[in-house]
């Protein structure tokens, strides 16, 4: 099931929740689904939740300016 692979996924570190995002990058959540909301990372939307991909986090990370 999708819920399944979904939590798979948060174990394997492969997808992250926003409000851990925003701890460790010391930002607030709100900046963290503007990033969303603006293309500049990437993530997935379950019913309420969205969740980020470690990837495309750190793709923008290394190079936030594209």
């Amino acid at each position: 099931s999708c819920l399944e692979q979904v939590s798979q996924m948060l174990k394997a570190g492969e997808l992250l929740e926003v409000s851990v995002v925003a701890r460790k990058l010391n930002r607030s959540v709100r900046t963290i689904y503007d990033w969303l909301d603006s293309g500049k990372i990437e993530g997935l939307r379950i019913g309420g939740r969205r969740y980020i991909y470690r990837k495309s986090l750190e793709e923008f990370l290394t190079n936030p300016s594209s």
